[in-house]
């Protein structure tokens, strides 16, 4: 079985790597954001996303 968490997004890389720092419940991590960027990657920041764990 899958969870989704939700968390923010606080900042977005510059690489070719498409990873976004996201804080869930306190702890910061880094995620992919290749399937939900649809603009610029700058735009995500202070969004919420399902984190999938």
């Amino acid at each position: 079985m899958c969870i989704g968490v939700p968390g923010q997004v606080l900042a977005v890389g510059d690489d070719i790597h498409q990873l976004a720092q996201v804080e869930v419940c306190g702890i910061k991590r880094d995620v992919n954001i290749a399937l939900i960027c649809e603009g610029k990657p700058a735009d995500l920041i202070g969004q919420w996303v399902l984190v999938h764990v």
